[in-house]
């Protein structure tokens, strides 16, 4: 029989996280890049608990040549397994060949519609060049630390959105 995970187990995670997101909003509120940089870093830190060695978390952008460059990602997946991943690497910075790359996603202190449809439009562009390389798919995720209630009627709302009926 298999032994499952107490729900209790993730949710001491999730409220980890929350207190780390309001840990800062309380001393400054003036800063939303700084803010929104302490909130990509929570994840981050978060996210490489759960990982095995042989993948790395990064901020940067996907090249697969000069025309095909992604935007900036907040989080990238690196599978370092690859041998030639990075064109440019720099402390959590990277420029990555869309090989390595496993996952993208993009983090909003609060997702609102038009922050939903900017990181799914930053999502489809990553995807778009990994798909370039021919070496599978690419996960691509939306973390949104605050947002309105997210019914099943305000995410249709969303993926109904005139910006992303080309998608």
């Amino acid at each position: 029989m298999r032994n499952s995970i107490n729900q209790k187990y993730f949710e001491s995670f999730a409220n980890e996280l929350a207190g780390k997101f309001r840990r800062i909003n309380h001393l400054t509120t003036n800063a939303r890049v700084a803010i929104g940089s302490y909130h990509e870093e929570i994840l981050k830190v978060a996210i490489k608990n759960f990982l095995s060695d042989r993948y790395t978390v990064k901020t940067g952008y996907i090249y697969y040549d000069d025309q095909n460059i992604s935007n900036q990602v907040d989080i990238l997946i690196i599978d370092e397994n690859y041998s030639f991943s990075y064109l440019f690497k720099e402390g959590d910075f990277a420029i990555v060949k869309p090989e390595a790359v496993v996952c993208a996603i993009e983090v909003k202190s609060v997702l609102d519609k038009k922050n939903f449809e900017q990181s799914i439009l930053n999502i489809t562009m990553a995807k778009e060049i990994k798909q370039k390389s021919l070496t599978g798919g690419l996960a691509g995720l939306v973390f949104g630390y605050e947002s309105p209630k997210t019914t099943n009627d305000w995410l249709e709302g969303c993926f109904m959105s005139n910006k992303l009926d080309s998608l």
